[in-house]
């Protein structure tokens, strides 16, 4: 049996990444200090795996502690009087020490019955247990463990023989305290899983930041796309929200504002950020922007507005020096300077990235490609093939590091040979190697993803695809391990850039998938590319004026995604493809949908703000609809007949001004989650049976319902609803929903709640 190796243990949130990495002999520690440690982690929420087992030495062994120390935001390392003599924990302590000097990992040293001195000094025993190393080891490996041994040792840390900490209980207690707080004050967004070069960038935007409490600071940070101005914006924004009154991190706000009511979310976003909800909806932009000024820049704020590439996001959003709290730091990355100098950002105060020197390129790389800050020796000449083409730009590195990981010498030079034909000016072609790679169906769903559904929640997406890519969660795994696509913590689909920019290109070269206006015309007008069409992607607001050939949809019978908003038809409209998932048309022209119009196959049909009268006659049998949206339709009379549609989740028809009845077959749509009837002034008659839905039924606004619905008696046992008024429901009401104050409804009764006039009636047992 091998000699007693040093036990580790790892805390872990995630099955992936950890917050406590505990390094220590248990020879020494195991079943005394560091079992009540391990207890008190548990006892704490941080949940902790510790290996009881005596491992045996080997190379699998040490490469998953390897992986486990370098996914630890914290490496406790306890000092203990036989530590050194275990080879184990000597390599774990230098991997800890390389970690702390590459990742910024927080290393805690707990001297437990040890002079930290005697480290440092490393004579007497401790002498001759490296004496004993250097011969079975080599000199070159123990001098190694020798220095990470001084570094740490002279490291702050909590000592046991101090009179203080003579109560091992609440020494324990005060290191739990310690690593609890440590854990709370790091970073709240995810910076990069690898942050070679940040903290030296950093300083040097620090450096422009003013430390004046009577001054509105803005600062830009200015680049080309996948030089790191989101990640160094994202590290300086953790370093810095602690010291404010409010602080919001706005992401991607270029692209977000381009969607429908974007800069109505962005406003939205920055409000409940900053804890300066006003107590009315955002409706109109333009109120939004009056709300910013008066409710949110009224404090001292840190704001980062990240990817901004228009005026009118700067404008909306309030950005002008004058309406900030003095002492306030505005941070705006883009790739466009005049952006900076439309917010009126000093010509001092813009920041350039550089670009990664040659050492910084290979540790990043390294980290993506082996998980170490070097490249394995074999692959050293390519290594640096690699780094010439990267030219020091993080994105292209972080993509081919984590494309060649894992891949043999021979696919290594495959890829070689394909980035030695693409011109260097191209940096967007480099990244087509992690494109190419991907089999025929990864590079289709990346398409569509890049074109299409960027930003869009997990959930929806998934939805829309599944029928499409039989292996979806797991080729979306293979993007995210590529870095072509990442989930963001609000669970939505996400992409740089520059790796969207390429996936749009792509598209834009097979005619596949169009989003361009130029495009989208160019294609509808030739027959010939008609049948190559997946997708469309199409937003124009206030283009009242664009005009549609309908015909030219007859002959798509690839099309998965339709998003026409605010176009109008000229002629009549056909879109028999089969394929169909998603339709988005804001503004739909026509009074009820086209019965040419193929919809069986419907995931999501958005048409709000349309002028339909009507969705359709009769019944329809749409099985995999589960999201229909016609709100702000002010034509709509009622609802359509919904026993085809069992599948429904969420039915949007608030701010129907005109609807004055709902279908009876909603109260049949089992997977319902939500059910949105606000504001339809004109709504008078709903089904009886409509309390017993379980989602939230949201009646509010509803003003010509004459009472809420009637609650049928089921068993002699009785429930209570307690209906409270609002004092919007105009007087004549009041008489007849006096006469429900006091009805009693049976206990069988679904849990639900039923709201009106803005008010829940939830069931009292």
């Amino acid at each position: 049996m091998a000699q007693e190796t040093c036990s580790s243990s790892s805390s872990s949130n995630q099955a992936s990444s950890y917050d406590v990495f505990v390094s220590f002999r248990g020879k020494d520690t195991r079943y005394k200090f560091t079992g009540h440690l391990f207890a008190a982690l548990d006892r704490s929420g941080i949940h902790s795996f510790e290996d009881n087992r005596k491992l045996e030495r080997g190379k699998d062994i040490w490469t998953e502690l390897e992986k486990a120390i370098q996914k630890s935001r914290i490496a406790v390392i306890v000092f203990s009087e036989n530590y050194a003599d275990s080879r184990w924990c000597l390599e774990e302590l230098g991997k800890i020490m390389e970690c702390k000097r590459n990742l910024q990992q927080i290393v805690l040293p707990v001297f437990y019955e040890v002079d930290p001195s005697h480290l440092r000094n490393q004579k007497g025993s401790l002498e001759k247990v490296f004496v004993k190393h250097e011969k079975r080891f080599g000199v070159g490996k123990v001098e190694s463990w020798r220095a990470a041994l001084i570094e740490a040792a002279s490291l702050a840390g909590w000592d046991s023989q101090n009179l203080a900490h003579r109560c091992e209980s609440k020494f324990i207690e005060e290191i739990i305290e310690d690593i609890v707080s440590k854990l709370n004050e790091m970073t709240h967004l995810t910076v990069a899983p690898y942050p070679i070069g940040i903290e030296s960038r950093v300083q040097e935007l620090n450096k422009l930041l003013s430390s004046s409490s009577s001054e509105v600071c803005m600062v830009g940070i200015w680049g080309i796309g996948g030089i790191g101005k989101t990640t160094i914006a994202k590290a300086i924004y953790n370093q810095l929200q602690g010291n404010f009154d409010g602080h919001c991190f706005l992401a991607n706000v270029g692209g977000d504002s381009k969607h429908p009511e974007g800069l109505i979310h962005l406003q939205e976003k920055i409000l409940s950020s900053i804890q300066a909800k006003d107590n009315k909806k955002i409706i109109l932009v333009d109120r939004g922007t009056t709300v910013l000024k008066d409710r949110a820049w009224c404090k001292r704020v840190l704001l980062v507005l990240d990817n901004v590439d228009h005026q009118d996001q700067l404008d909306k959003l309030a950005i002008r020096r004058s309406n900030f709290q003095p002492g306030s730091i505005i941070i705006i990355t883009t790739r466009d300077k005049s952006m900076l100098q439309l917010a009126k950002v000093d010509e001092s105060k813009i920041y350039m990235p550089p670009i990664l020197d040659y050492h910084e390129s290979i540790k990043l790389f390294s980290w993506h490609a082996f998980e170490k800050d070097h490249p394995n020796e074999d692959h050293a000449e390519l290594s640096e093939q690699v780094i010439n083409y990267a030219r020091g730009l993080p994105l292209v590195l972080t993509a081919l590091g984590s494309n060649l990981s894992n891949k043999s010498k021979d696919e290594w030079e495959c890829t070689l040979k394909t980035l030695k034909g693409i011109p260097e000016k191209e940096i967007q072609e480099k990244l087509m190697v992690s494109f190419n790679s991907l089999c025929d169906t990864q590079k289709e769903l990346f398409l569509d993803l890049a074109c299409f559904m960027v930003g869009m929640k997990r959930k929806y997406a998934f939805e829309i695809l599944q029928d499409s890519y039989p292996g979806l969660k797991s080729d979306i795994g293979v993007l995210v391990r590529q870095c072509l696509v990442a989930i963001d913590c609000s669970n939505r689909l996400t992409m740089h850039d520059m790796i969207r920019d390429m996936g749009r290109e792509v598209a834009h070269r097979e005619r596949s998938r169009l989003w361009n206006h130029e495009d989208v015309c160019n294609v509808l007008e030739h027959d010939e590319e008609r049948k190559l069409v997946k997708g469309i992607m199409l937003n124009c607001p206030g283009v009242h004026d664009l005009q549609v050939d309908a015909k030219a949809f007859s002959k798509m019978h690839q099309l998965r995604v339709l998003q026409l908003n605010h176009a109008r038809l000229k002629g009549n409209f056909q879109c028999p493809s089969k394929k169909l998932r998603y339709l988005e048309w804001y503004a739909f022209p026509m009074e009820s949908i086209p019965a040419d119009l193929y919809l069986e196959n419907l995931v999501a049909l958005y048409m709000p703000y349309s002028s339909l009268i009507e969705l359709w006659t009769g019944t329809k049998i749409l099985k995999k609809l589960k999201f229909l949206d016609v709100s702000h339709s002010y034509h709509l009379r009622r609802t359509p007949d919904f026993s085809g549609i069992d599948n429904l989740e969420v039915l949007l028809f608030n701010n129907c001004t005109n609807l004055v009845e709902v279908h009876e077959s909603v109260i049949d749509l089992s997977k319902l989650v939500t059910l949105d009837l606000k504001d339809c002034k004109n709504l008078w008659k709903v089904p009886l049976g409509i309390y017993n839905l379980q989602p939230h039924v949201n009646l509010s606004g509803c003003t010509k319902l004459d009472m809420v619905p009637s609650f049928g008696f089921k068993s002699p046992l009785t429930t209570w609803y307690s209906l409270r008024i609002s004092s919007e429901v105009p007087l004549g009401n009041v008489g007849s929903i006096r006469k429900l104050l006091t009805h009693r409804i049976s206990s069988e009764v679904p849990l639900g709640s039923v709201c009106f006039n803005g008010k829940l009636f939830p069931q009292k047992n």
